[in-house]
């Protein structure tokens, strides 16, 4: 799609979602966007919210949060390429050579 894929940072692991801390994501320029698949519901850095994905999408100054899967949360090749279309027809991000795919 035209994208260099350092531009991406995965955390896949289940565990290790646990631990994410969500102040590392809050206010951070270089993040546009969140894509998120299965994970806990419950972690450190929740805080008050009911699962870490609410904490993401209501906490003031996290990235915007795409919630990928059609019937639940599931992240896929046809999923993850459909986020990124969205993202770049809301001008949220840009491929690398400045144009669409």
């Amino acid at each position: 799609m035209g994208f260099d894929k350092s531009r991406f940072e995965f955390h896949l692991g289940y565990d290790e979602m646990k631990n994410i801390e969500i102040d590392n994501y809050r206010y951070k320029e270089r993040y546009c966007a969140i894509l998120v698949g299965p994970m806990p519901h419950s972690g450190t850095g929740k805080g008050d919210f009911s699962s870490i994905i609410t904490a993401l999408e209501n906490e003031e100054g996290c990235p915007h949060v795409i919630r990928m899967g059609e019937n639940g949360l599931k992240i896929t090749k046809s999923g993850f390429k459909k986020a990124l279309q969205c993202l770049l027809e809301t001008r949220r991000i840009e491929t690398d050579n400045g144009g669409t795919p």
